[in-house]
């Protein structure tokens, strides 16, 4: 067969431009796959002033969390001068299933939720519409005429009037006197959670003593409902999900989240890890452990409060809020699950760095959540570490050696 080169040319021209077609539509497509911005968050460490060889130590120590088998996988985040210093994620999102861990893989984040009660409370104090000491039953006639438990043995129980009434700022930081839900009783909404912890005899003086608990947060999200007339998830949606962005944090778990919704484990004698089904705390939105989000928002959520209620432009609360939100409430009560804790309004405040937080400064402020998964911000040194994981059985997962050994190697990378 005899070539002519014109015709080859030709050929040649052709195949260029197949390949070239190919080409732009592979890229396409594979810039379909990776549109998440999540997924191509930009990672900065000049701009962060952290060093990059010490915060590549964070997915090797994570990863080794996983191969020991205390955790199925994590991601991690650390935020310095508002840029992203450190994104991983590693092992697993489901082990049966062999589903890799990603960056967008979505969390129950637990009591982290608590502090949106906070930042909601203070929005309509802002507006005017209720103040911080206020007494709860202002705002819900169900709390007027409450009782405490003076005295309860088994022969008899021993009621009296408490000296004062509970404010809104004793929900916000766990110093109410407030009973628990009782587990027995099954309830489906916030106001049906509400009328029931309203009618049970307070355990302690209002202010006289600290007591973590769901049931003060339920009410604040209550009083959010009564005064703004809108539904809790509605609320936190409208005022602070969609102003930051927040496009991955609900409290509702559809069949897009389930998809990407990470499996809670617990520790097994046999296989290390064994999967487990969430607690039902998805009836209704519960302010005090509902929500579902990812890495990403909750960094967010974080440069929010410490840019002093400000993200990109959008201001969500004011200075004067935010300081009362992350400013020590409880004076001198102890405080929080591990030592040189104070309690802001719904955040945890380190009043003397040590233990676990020995690296971070006084006044970090910041949350857990009962599957591991944390978040707390450092003014002093501008530091965001955001720590996402799904494991029930901690003996105190504010005390865990996984968060310790991520802040650790973080806070060491700040160079500048």
């Amino acid at each position: 067969m005899k070539i002519i080169p014109g015709k080859l040319k030709n050929c040649l021209s052709v195949l260029v431009l197949l390949l070239s077609i190919l080409s732009i539509n592979y890229s396409c497509t594979s810039n379909n796959i990776t549109q998440d911005p999540i997924i191509t968050a930009k990672v900065s460490f000049k701009a962060s002033g952290m060093d990059s060889v010490k915060l590549a130590e964070i997915p090797v120590v994570m990863q080794q969390f996983v191969n020991e088998k205390k955790i199925s996988g994590a991601v991690t985040m650390v935020i310095r001068n508002g840029s992203i210093a450190s994104f991983e994620a590693v092992g697993l999102q489901d082990i049966e299933k062999n589903i890799h861990m990603q960056k967008n893989t979505f969390f129950r984040i637990a009591s982290m939720s608590k502090p949106f009660a906070a930042a909601a409370i203070m929005m309509l104090e802002e507006e005017g519409k209720l103040q911080l000491d206020d007494p709860v039953e202002k705002h819900l006639p169900e709390f007027q005429k409450m009782w405490l438990t003076y005295e309860l043995t088994e022969e008899k129980k021993i009621l009296i009037m408490p000296r004062r009434p509970i404010t809104i700022r004793d929900i916000l930081a766990h110093i109410d006197g407030l009973d628990a839900l009782p587990s027995a009783v099954s309830v489906n909404s916030i106001a049906e959670y509400t009328l029931v912890i309203s009618q049970r005899p307070l355990l302690f003086e209002p202010g006289s003593e600290w007591r973590y608990g769901g049931a003060g947060i339920t009410a604040a999200a209550r009083i959010v409902e009564v005064i703004s007339g809108q539904a809790y998830e509605k609320f936190l949606k409208e005022r602070i999900f969609i102003p930051l962005g927040m496009k991955n944090t609900t409290f509702s778990i559809s069949d897009d989240v389930i998809e990407k919704l990470a499996t809670l484990y617990q520790p097994s004698p046999d296989s290390g890890l064994e999967a487990i089904d969430a607690p039902d705390w998805y009836k209704f939105p519960r302010p005090e452990g509902g929500l579902i989000s990812t890495a990403y928002d909750m960094s967010i959520w974080m440069q929010s409060i410490l840019n002093k209620g400000i993200y990109n432009g959008t201001r969500i609360l004011t200075e004067l809020s935010v300081n009362e939100i992350i400013k020590i409430q409880t004076n001198d009560l102890k405080t929080g699950f591990t030592e040189g804790m104070g309690f802001g309004l719904a955040f945890g405040v380190v009043g003397n760095p040590t233990g676990v937080t020995s690296m971070l400064s006084k006044g970090s402020f910041g949350h857990g959540g009962a599957f591991g998964t944390q978040y707390w911000a450092d003014p002093m040194t501008n530091t965001i570490y955001i720590l996402m994981i799904q494991r029930k059985g901690f003996d105190n997962g504010d005390d865990s050696d996984i968060r310790k050994a991520f802040q650790l190697i973080a806070s060491k990378a700040i160079i500048e």
